[in-house]
Order: structure tokens, then sequence, then C-alpha cells
């Protein structure tokens, strides 16, 4: 995987805290004056944040020219192709002790005219199901929607083929006429918010789990998209931001990556 690397520096000065000396005798006086206005130096946070510029393609209906002969003619691919493509980004510290508390992460379609976002993998709606460092299951459609639950048409007709979607996601091919098997992944950011179907964008806002388990490598980010039949490609814009803390004296501070543009190729066969 190659990718843009946006390093992002905070910075915050704390204020000097004034020592005041109180006399309890008429004959004190403190030999010398604290500064009430002395400044610590300032510090720098450096965050790099790291976006994938060659998000991975899988053609939907060339999956489905895995199971069986009498399944592969299905009118979902007559008009429209329907594509997954795995976004990717993550944040590192390279600089100071901050933490980060939210990782955004959003990619507008520039072309082609008529594209449609039809599913987020993960989504908003799956997250209050999600816990941290757990394995899921989902079915996935012929058109490349999640659900989670795994019906018995599907789990009894599972085939030996697997496919790497990237990281801890796989995809599990199964002979059935209304799915294109089962998708596994792992978990480790359940607060979850994902926004863009329907539309020509997906976007997507990342945050630590309860146990505040930091934001660590790639996340991997499943956009289902719809398009005419034939597109060539996507062209994206792409761009991601950071919020970060440092506790005490520090005020939560947020930074934007430059607007990246790619060009996602599909592979017509």
């Amino acid at each position: 995987m190659n990718y843009f690397e946006s390093e992002l520096i905070f910075e915050e000065t704390k204020p000097g805290t004034a020592i005041k000396a109180k006399a309890f005798k008429n004959h004190y006086r403190p030999t010398q004056t604290s500064n009430t206005n002395a400044a610590k130096p300032t510090q720098l946070l450096g965050i790099t944040v790291r976006i994938g510029n060659q998000p991975l393609v899988i053609n939907l209906k060339e999956l489905v020219k895995l199971k069986d002969d009498s399944l592969q003619n299905f009118t979902p691919f007559l008009a429209r192709d329907y594509y997954l493509i795995v976004h990717t980004i993550s944040a590192m510290r390279t600089q100071g002790n901050a933490k980060v508390d939210e990782l955004h992460y959003h990619a507008e379609a520039i072309e082609p005219d008529g594209l449609q976002t039809v599913e987020l993998i993960p989504g908003t709606r799956l997250k209050e199901i999600f816990k941290a460092n757990m394995d899921y299951e989902a079915s996935l459609s012929l058109t490349g929607e999640a659900l989670l639950n795994i019906p018995a048409e599907l789990s009894q007709n599972l085939i030996p083929q697997l496919i790497n979607l990237g990281g801890n996601m796989q995809l599990q091919i199964c002979n059935s006429a209304h799915f294109i098997g089962k998708l596994t992944f792992s978990v480790q950011l359940p607060v979850i918010q994902a926004a863009g179907i329907a539309s020509n964008f997906c976007s997507w806002v990342l945050n630590p789990d309860e146990n505040k388990t930091p934001l660590l490598g790639d996340q991997l980010l499943i956009q289902t998209v719809s398009v005419p039949k034939g597109t060539a490609g996507i062209s994206y814009k792409l761009k991601g931001l950071v919020k970060v803390d440092k506790g005490l004296f520090w005020k939560q501070q947020e930074k934007a990556t430059p607007e990246y543009r790619v060009k996602v190729e599909f592979d017509r066969k």
C-alpha cells in the first residue's frame, strides 16, 4: 500500500504560574518578585496522517464468476456496475506525547456522474453492537450491502474461496443466488460515525474505544459504489482531519491534511 503523508504540527504555550507571597509580619518583604507574565516554552506535537493513494478495487461481478456456472447471470449487473472500494487512513505520533481523540476521513467522487454510494463498512447503524477487539461476520449482498446476520442460505453454501480485502478483512464466497458471501473482520473502533449513502461521497469519524485504546495502525474503510455500466474508473478528492489533546492546560486542537486527488481505475474484463 502506498500513501499520501502529511505531518501536522500542533503547538501551544502554557501560561506561567504566578506565586504570591503573603506577609505575616510588617517587616517581611519578598526579596524577589514573580513574573506573572512568564511563559513556558512552546511545546510542539507532531502527528503524521497517512491516506492510501491507491484504494483497493473489487468488482462484485467478478466475485460472482467464482460461483457455480448456474449462478453467474444476475439482473443487478445488467444496467449498473458495482464495486467495493477499500479506503485507508492512519495517524502516527511523531513528536511529543499528544493523543489522537478523533480521526476523520472524507472521499468525494468527482467523476463519473451518476456514482452512488450503496454501503459503508463499518457504518453508523452497526456501531452500537460493536465491541473492541472482537471478530464480526456479515453477509454481503449481490450489490454490496452488508447485514450483521448470516442466513442459513449463505452459511450452508459457502465455498473454500477467500478474498483478502486487506488487513483484518476477508470475504468468503458462497453459492447462493442472493449473496456474494460472508465478510469477516475485526473491530477495534466501536465508536464510528459514517455518512454518504445515496450520495457521491463517503465519510467516517473514528474515535477510540471506551478504554481509550490509541488509534493505531491502518484503518480500513469499505465503500460500495454503483456506477453506470462501462465506467472506466473513479476520480476522488481525499482528505483527512485529526483532533488531538495533551491533557492539562491544553485545549483540543484539530488540523486537516491537504486535499489529494487520485484516479481509481477499473479492470474491465
